[in-house]
């Protein structure tokens, strides 16, 4: 199951993306049926001329079709983004299985080290947890639930401009025990000690939109 993907500048083609999947729980259930729920996952990247490509190269060496129905998430790298976003977004809504209500994130990071460092030690079902991240909107007021609908339609927006959620790998602080976070801190820019660096809560945050002129990333 396809629970992300990731864009960044390739190095032998134009675009790396990174696909994040997760692998399937093979604990049993009271009825002896397998769990396809798992905190494991995997993550495999091509490099490729475009998104379509990349898909297809995936299929070709993956053991079993990409379902795209399940992606939470795109990650899409800031050096991506300041370069233009219609074309992967075109290409992304112009894809029937790509859900419109999957969230879009711009990452300060590469989209790769974002996926790579997207884990829980909270939340032992790595889908519910995409979820949590995604919808934390309603109760922190840091950013805002942005979806590749919402992103089509800004760029196609004759009075307003598109932003997406913006986020990055987390900096831990040891110094500081406590989350430090005020009304200028974007994702990258906070600190918090969450204990033993293996064992955070989250290695990764999403504080602050991403906006954009047209469809260039510009803050």
């Amino acid at each position: 199951m396809l629970l992300r993907f990731g864009v960044d500048v390739g190095t032998e083609d134009e675009l790396r993306v990174s696909f994040q999947i997760s692998i399937p729980s093979q604990n049993t259930t009271d009825g002896g049926s397998s769990s396809s729920d798992s905190n494991d996952t995997v993550i495999d990247t091509v490099d490729c001329s475009s998104i379509e490509s990349g898909i297809s190269l995936a299929n070709s060496f993956v053991s079993k079709i990409l379902n795209l129905s399940h992606c939470k998430v795109i990650v899409i790298s800031e050096e991506i983004a300041e370069s233009g976003l219609s074309e992967i977004v075109y290409t992304l809504t112009n894809n029937i299985d790509i859900r419109p209500d999957c969230n879009v994130i711009i990452s300060r990071s590469t989209a790769y080290d974002f996926l790579a460092n997207s884990k829980s030690e909270i939340e032992s079902i790595t889908a519910k947890y995409y979820e949590i991240i995604a919808s934390s909107s309603r109760y922190t007021g840091y950013t805002s639930n942005i979806t590749l609908s919402d992103v089509f339609n800004g760029i196609n927006d004759t009075f307003g401009e598109a932003s997406a959620i913006l986020g990055s790998i987390t900096e831990s602080n040891k110094q500081n025990s406590n989350l430090s976070i005020n009304n200028d801190t974007i994702s990258g820019e906070t600190t918090a000690n969450l204990g033993d660096d293996s064992k955070a809560s989250s290695k990764i945050d999403v504080v602050g939109l991403a906006v954009f002129k047209d469809d260039k990333l510009v803050r």
